[in-house]
């Protein structure tokens, strides 16, 4: 069955059909919305499910990077020892700002758990991000280049390790990771594009768009619900979802919106209908963006150290890191 068969439900429960995706693809990407905790809590409840996790055999993260695959393989599997410092990991990543809410950590937390209970072999959770080190001298050269070929890597990566291993996997990005079939006709270069056309923080093709030697019938990439959307709401109305819903995008209303129904981030795409760009639509209820996150005093990545980083980074981006720097609430830094 594929998602443009008639028998395709338009809508239906989204932790059955989760499982039901990993059966049937190699490939399931689930959008995430940096800030928006309860994308990342219901994969963790869906993971936990016994009849989810062991049709896994790969994760792969944005918020971990290369240099921490050692530490994420150890913690994973189950080494004892590491929880002071699997908390770091987040941290060591190119756009660190994004995963300062507790639910990342967490993940990490429920995926050694559940791999406690699987037998061999277990889930492998693979760090995406290019890796960087930000103690060396040079750490602002590392993060320019690194973050404009982070595409490339990510592509690298999965062809490499999953599909070349014909392994299933499940894809955790930012929602614009993973649009696919972006832009139409011929996949430009990764700097033919001129950047007003990209979506943000994404130079060249997004990843979904970019992976080759895999059969468009074998992936299926899920955008989240967020924010005010009151097209989709009207959407939501008229054909009654039941939350948590999957909404298939081929088959409901919704595949005929224009993509501006649901960002104004990317004036390329505005008018692109939603079904050209992913499969299915996570409609978890009302969730918004949270600006803010409470930073515990014992926090590996300090506040100084942050804003150290952030200074490294060329325009606008230092701007933005710093932004999101100060919106966090430190009780301890606050009383000092």
């Amino acid at each position: 069955m594929t998602p443009h068969s008639p028998r395709f439900p338009v809508h239906e429960s989204a932790t059955p059909a989760l499982a039901a995706l990993l059966r049937q693809y190699q490939i399931v990407g689930v959008g995430d919305a940096h800030g928006v905790e309860a994308i990342l809590q219901w994969l963790i409840d869906c993971l936990l499910r016994p009849d989810t996790a062991p049709l896994l055999d790969t994760i792969v993260v944005e918020f971990a990077a290369a240099c921490s695959q050692p530490l994420l393989d150890a913690y994973i599997a189950g080494k004892p020892g590491l929880e002071d410092k699997i908390d770091a990991v987040c941290g060591d990543t190119l756009h660190f700002c994004a995963w300062f809410a507790e639910v990342y950590r967490r993940f990490f937390q429920a995926v050694r758990h559940i791999n406690q209970r699987l037998p061999a072999p277990r889930i492998r959770v693979l760090a995406a991000d290019p890796p960087i080190d930000w103690r060396a001298a040079d750490a602002g050269r590392q993060w320019r280049e690194a973050n404009q070929r982070r595409e490339v890597h990510y592509q690298g990566l999965i062809e490499q390790e999953v599909i070349a291993r014909n392994r299933r996997a499940l894809l955790i990005f930012g929602a614009f990771h993973l649009l696919r079939g972006y832009p139409s006709g011929a996949m430009p270069g990764m700097h033919t594009q001129p950047a007003t056309n990209n979506p943000p923080g994404i130079n060249g093709s997004p990843l979904a768009s970019r992976l080759r030697n895999l059969d468009p019938g074998q992936s299926y990439y899920l955008w989240p619900h967020f924010g005010h959307r009151p097209d989709v709401t009207a959407v939501a109305q008229r054909e009654n979802w039941r939350t948590p819903a999957l909404v298939h995008t081929a088959r409901s209303a919704l595949g005929a919106l224009p993509f501006a129904a649901l960002s104004q981030r990317v004036p390329y795409l505005a008018e692109r209908p939603v079904r050209e760009l992913f499969d299915g639509y996570l409609f978890l209820g009302a969730a918004h963006k949270r600006k803010t996150f409470p930073r515990c005093g014992d926090n590996p990545l300090p506040l100084a150290e942050m804003r150290r980083r952030a200074q490294l980074l060329p325009p606008p981006h230092r701007q933005r890191f710093l932004a999101a720097i100060d919106a966090t609430q430190n009780v301890d830094d606050a009383g000092a």
